[in-house]
């Protein structure tokens, strides 16, 4: 589900096994400006959680993200979106600096998955149902078509696109 968004598969995983473990999660960057390689190692600010808390975290991260105009988060940026911290926002003389709370943060302060929604000024049930409703889309591609997905659209080999806002 979260491929896309954390860039690889194998970032993918640690995620989700990190957030469930509670334990250490490195999310590696093959695209970073000077070519090579990088990595981001960050351990959540939550205790283990069940397989719905960690979709709702990483729903939710994804749409904090995407609320910035980032569409192709770095690690950096799934760290703060999660933890919280500082991001950069857009290039050059246009770019910003935008704390960010962190999903992460906010539910280990005692929100609830609703009232962090809320803060990002969104829903919860949207997010959630943007998401399955994208993935759905995907599972329905016939075997053998190629995909290539972004967080907004899904775009097949026989050229067929669907959006999913807010995802």
């Amino acid at each position: 589900t979260f491929t896309t968004f954390a860039g690889s598969r194998e970032n993918a995983v640690s995620l989700v096994t990190g957030l469930r473990k509670g334990s250490e999660i490195t999310l590696t960057d093959s695209t970073n400006a000077s070519g090579s390689s990088g990595s981001t190692t960050f351990t959540p600010a939550t205790k283990p959680m069940g397989n719905g808390n960690v979709f709702n975290s990483l729903a939710l991260a994804q749409q904090l993200l995407a609320s910035q105009g980032i569409t192709e988060a770095t690690p950096e940026q799934i760290e703060a979106a999660l933890n919280g911290g500082e991001i950069t926002v857009g290039e050059g003389a246009g770019a910003k600096t935008v704390e960010l709370q962190g999903v992460l943060q906010m539910r280990a302060d005692g929100m609830g998955w609703g009232q962090i929604a809320q803060a990002q000024g969104t829903k919860l049930g949207y997010v959630v149902s943007a998401l399955r409703s994208a993935n759905a889309s995907i599972a329905k591609q016939p075997r053998g078509s190629t995909t290539a997905t972004s967080s907004d659209t899904t775009t097949t080999s026989s050229g067929t696109t669907t959006t999913s806002s807010g995802t």
